[in-house]
């Protein structure tokens, strides 16, 4: 028969603090930061030129034409660049 190691209260207890101490700060440490507006690249963003089942880029709370009166191209809060208001990403939500 072999003996059965004794561990005493506290040290269970302070085990378990330890424990779930560290899986709290874990969160935080693997949490993915916020992407800064604009700086997404369209390759990481699977941006096209075209839409994507009627989808469209005009269609997307995140997407600005240019101001100028002759501009065909606008702006987008997410991805990076000139983007085509047919143009469609997976960031693109309905209006």
């Amino acid at each position: 028969m072999s003996p059965i190691k004794q561990v005493s209260r506290r040290r269970a207890l302070r085990r378990v603090g330890e424990l779930l101490g560290s899986i709290f700060l874990l969160r935080f440490v693997a949490q993915s930061r916020p992407a800064i507006a604009g700086t997404a690249s369209k390759a990481s963003m699977h941006y096209q030129d075209h839409p994507n089942d009627g989808d469209k880029c005009a269609d997307c709370p995140s997407f600005r034409l240019n101001p100028e009166p002759d501009a065909t191209m606008g702006k987008c809060k997410i991805v990076a660049g000139d983007i085509d208001p047919n143009g469609w990403c997976i960031a693109f939500s309905r209006r």
